[in-house]
């Protein structure tokens, strides 16, 4: 009976990971280099969605940072000369969406 439990436990389990979205962490990345702090993905919960954040100069990108976010919502501030805007693409369709 036990055996019974403990094996229908590990299903619930593995298919309740291999469901989940995954997201890219980064936590500072140059625009068209390679991630510079880069951690491991982060798992989504209820709630949350997977970001990118970019930076801007005017038009041109500072920087940008990647992964999980509660209440997240999808910003694309005006781009305008000599100051500093920031955008935000939210997802939670796919794996690694934010990549």
């Amino acid at each position: 009976m036990n055996t019974i439990l403990y094996l229908g436990l590990w299903v619930l389990l593995t298919v309740g990971l291999a469901n989940g979205i995954r997201c890219a962490q980064c936590l500072f990345q140059l625009p068209g280099k390679a991630c510079s702090v880069k951690k491991q993905p982060c798992n989504l919960y209820v709630g949350q969605s997977c970001f990118k954040q970019i930076v801007y100069y005017g038009w041109t990108p500072l920087y940008i940072k990647k992964g999980c976010m509660p209440g997240c919502k999808t910003v694309k501030g005006k781009k305008v000369a000599l100051t500093i805007n920031e955008r935000y693409t939210c997802c939670s369709h796919l794996n690694l969406c934010n990549f």
